[in-house]
This record gives structure tokens, sequence and C-alpha cells, in this order.
């Protein structure tokens, strides 16, 4: 989360007074909605100004962008259990997708943080549900369009490539591609177009949608997110069970001794799927996902694998960046599996095989060459664009040596006890980083060359506490490699660097 908010910040140049110009689309005519990504859809909303001027300013904290820092800030320090508010309203608007049109469907805001930030009232992420106030109404069979705005994605295409690769594995992945997105024929830009979580999704991807689908929002299974319900757990489907019991389950299977855990969580876990995910997270750097953050993560137990649990990959859009495959052991799964040596090896030699099988970097240059050309047909920014895709592709080309050196070293232990309920969310960073929100927003709107300097400053002095050594103790009898490089079996502190090359590894 952190890391695709920092970009928010450094993007903050005075970008939102000179919006990039945009391009109308033509609608195609197409028997249904498209998730090819070869393909860009047109969609084009029409719906009373008054409407989107009011749907664009609605915030899930306070009445503006400054305030929803602070306002998450608040939230999870006073509980671990309490959802988040979700406080967006449907408004009717007309929509024509690709030359298939519905009335009256239902249009909203949508967004936690990053996509409602500065350049989310002009440029809002949006839901569209077409049954919302005529019953039975779809485009084509489709009932629900998702279309994020990307504001902390310059490329504007992270989410599709993230998704593509775990297609590419075979692992089951909500579809995506593009769109350019008009309301009241004026066209927002590029937007990812990405396929619902729900049982559409659910039929295709395991072939039954009657069992339990929940959606974690920096929740994750121990007692304490559970000690109230759900707590940030969302149950997704009418047939989802709304007691805590198959959540519990996992929280559990993950209290029994070392040499009982693999066979207690097959009982409630899929667990060569989830360590094949966690090393699909590893490997495209999903940062503010489960593994790493305890969000951004949908559940499914599947009644077809004996009602036993499948996460699925969500809100990827800070992916594709940083350096080192290091802090994928936040959430209580990885960090357990992490210290355990037999599941800890499964993991890197699922990360190897991904490399090995999956990981193809002339591919996803490819993808990246195809989402560029479409981006130029919806905005026009040439500069920009094209370092975004430059950036994009050079760290696809870097990040199998990054992944080898980090199998070679070991991987990373995680702590043994949970940092808190927060998953990755350091509530103290946090903290800095929503009061530099409020003192810099403001100036970086109405005075966008001068605040430049600040907001950089702002984010180098996060970027610099990031960095801060913590005391952590590693076993150099489980990871021998870590002690050869100056990981010390005793306490010490260590920055969250990797090992450096050189001789010392074997």
């Amino acid at each position: 989360m952190l890391s695709s908010l920092l970009v928010a910040l450094l993007s903050c140049d005075g970008s939102s007074d000179e919006p990039r110009p945009t391009w109308p689309c033509e609608p195609g005519q197409r028997s249904e909605v498209s998730f090819d990504p070869e393909h860009m859809l047109c969609v084009r909303l029409e719906m009373a100004p008054e409407d989107f001027v009011a749907l664009s300013e609605q915030f899930r904290f306070g009445d503006d962008a400054e305030d929803q820092f602070p306002g998450v800030l608040g939230h999870a320090a006073s509980s671990c259990t309490e959802p988040f508010p979700d406080p967006y309203e449907y408004f009717p608007a007309d929509v024509v997708v690709d030359g298939l049109e519905a009335t009256e469907v239902g249009v909203r805001k949508k967004g936690f943080v990053g996509s409602v930030l500065n350049g989310s009232v002009e440029r809002p992420s949006l839901k569209v549900k077409t049954d919302h106030y005529v019953e039975d109404q779809t485009l084509a069979g489709t009932e629900r369009l998702t279309l994020n705005n990307n504001l902390t994605d310059e490329s504007r295409m992270r989410t599709c490539l993230v998704y593509s690769v775990f297609e590419d594995a075979g692992y089951p992945a909500p579809r995506c591609n593009l769109a350019n997105v008009m309301v009241n024929g004026e066209s927002l830009g590029a937007y990812t177009h990405v396929e619902a979580v729900k049982k559409d999704f659910l039929r295709w991807a395991f072939d039954n949608d009657d069992g339990s689908l929940y959606e974690a929002t920096l929740a994750d299974f121990t007692d304490t997110h559970l000690a109230e319900g759900l707590g940030r757990w969302e149950a997704k489907t009418d047939d989802t069970e709304t007691s805590p019991v198959l959540l519990q389950g996992v929280a559990d299977a993950l209290a029994v001794d070392d040499e009982d855990l693999e066979a207690a969580l097959e009982e409630v876990l899929d667990l060569e799927m989830f360590l094949t995910f966690w090393a699909l997270e590893t490997l495209v750097a999903h940062g503010d996902g489960y593994a790493s953050n305890t969000n951004n993560t949908y559940v499914y137990f599947d009644p077809d694998r004996d009602d036993r649990a499948v996460l699925l990959p969500w809100g990827p859009d800070d992916a594709f960046r940083g350096e080192e495959p290091y802090g994928f052991v936040t959430s209580a799964l990885a960090r357990r599996l992490s210290r355990h040596p037999e599941l800890s090896r499964r993991y890197l030699d699922a990360l190897e095989a991904l490399l090995l099988e999956v990981w193809d970097e002339d591919v996803l240059a490819g993808r990246i060459a195809v989402f560029t050309e479409h981006i130029g047909t919806a905005e026009q920014d040439l500069e920009s664009q094209r370092a975004a895709a430059e950036t994009l592709v050079g760290w696809v080309m870097g990040r199998r040596q990054v992944v080898e050196r980090f199998i070679a070293d070991g991987g990373q232990e995680g702590d043994e006890e949970s940092s808190g309920c927060n998953g990755g969310l350091n509530l103290s960073e946090f903290a800095e980083l929503a009061e530099l929100m409020v003192v810099f927003s403001h100036s970086c709107s109405a005075t966008p060359g001068r605040s430049e300097a600040a907001w950089v400053l702002a984010a180098l002095i996060l970027a610099l506490r990031r960095r801060e050594c913590r005391p952590e103790r590693h076993s150099a009898v489980a990871h021998p490699v870590r002690a050869r490089c100056g990981r010390s079996p005793t306490p010490r502190c260590r920055c969250r660097c990797p090992c450096p090359p050189g001789p010392t590894r074997g």
C-alpha cells in the first residue's frame, strides 16, 4: 500500500492542473463485453451532470482527498475488526459498451485510498451495475463493470500485467483489459477494465459458484481479526457463510505445532495453490496484496475441494515495482510457512518453477507495447507514457536475476509473532504520511510549481524511514546462507536489504 501512495506523492507535480489530453472513442459492435487484452473497450456513460459531480465528490473518509490518510489511520488504530466505511451511493445512468446498450444502470464511485486521492473528483474509479434499477438487465450477460482510474499507476497497465502472469501460471485471476471511459461525451482517458470477482467469475474459474467468498481489507486469518465475527472480512455472495467458522478454521490450523502444521493446513486450505499464490505475489511484487499487507485479497472456500480455501489476487496496481522481493512474509500464512523448513523450501521451489516455466520477459514486453498503443488512443502525454512503459520493461527484464538471488539466499524468514492487526501498515509511518498529505495537499493543487520540491522531500523522508533498522532474530540453522552473508543468528539491527553480491554466497 505505502509504495503506491509514495508514487501518488511523487506524481503530484501540478499535472492535475494541466490534465493529460484525452480522446473520445467510437463504440464498435461486439456481441459481448470483452476482456480480450488485444481489444480496448469504448465505454460511454450518460448521466445527469449534477449526479456525476455528486458521485465524484464522495469519499470513504471525510469530504476531501486529504481526509483519506487520517481517516484510514484513525480507523486502523482504533479497531482490528470494525469494517471500513462504505459510503458510496449508486446514481442512474445509461451505458453503451462497444455497441451494447443498457438504460438506467447504477453507477457509483469505488476505491479505498489510492484511487480516491487528488484527481479522483475529475477522474473517479467506477462500478457499473446493470440490474441495480432494472431487474435482470445485463449487457449481453454481463451485470457488472469495474473501471479503475489507476491514479497511482502512471503506466495504467500494471493491473492487467499482473493478472496476465497469474493466467500464464494457470492460476485463477480476474480477466482484464483497458477501456476508454467517457462520461457525458467527454473522455476521462484510459482505465483498467477488471472482471468482478462474483458468481460469474467463480463459475468459469472453479466450475461452481455456491461456495463461500470473502474479500479481505487489512484482514487476516487470526483470532484478533475474527474476535467479533467477520470483522474486516466481507462476505461477497448470498451463499457465503456469514459466521467466521471457515476463516477461523485456517487460523486454528496455523496454531498447531510444526510437525502437524502441513496436515492441519491441508484440511482447510489448498496448500499447494497457496504456495503458488504466495510465489506469484512475490514474483510480481504485489506489495499491497495478502502476503505483504493482508490486503486486496479474495478467499474462496471451494465446495469441489472439500471447502478448502483458495486465495485470489486483487488490486495489484502498485505491483511491478521495487528492487527486492523482501517483505512478503507479513501475513499469518506467509509468516508461519516461512519459518517452517519444509514449507519454506516448497515456496522457494514454486518461485523457481515460475521463473523457469512462466516468467517470459519477451512476452511481457510485447504486452506492454500493446497496452501502450491502446493508451495512446485514449490519452496523450507521449513523454510521460514512454517513460512509464520503459520503466516497466526495465523492471521486467531485471526481475529474474533479482528473484534468483533471493532464492539462492534462502528467501526470507518472517517474524515469529504478528506485528499487530493491520498487516504491513506501519501506523507510525502512516501517521507521518497522513500529516505530510494534509500539509502539502493544498499547496500541491494550488501552487504546483512551488510544491513539487515539498512532495519530493516528503517521499524521500518516508523512503529513509522505511530503511531504518529494527531488531530481528534469524536462525543460522534453518537458513545457513543468511549467516554466511552477515545475517547473524543473534539479535541485531537489520535493514530490509538483500545480501550483497560476492563470494560469500554459497
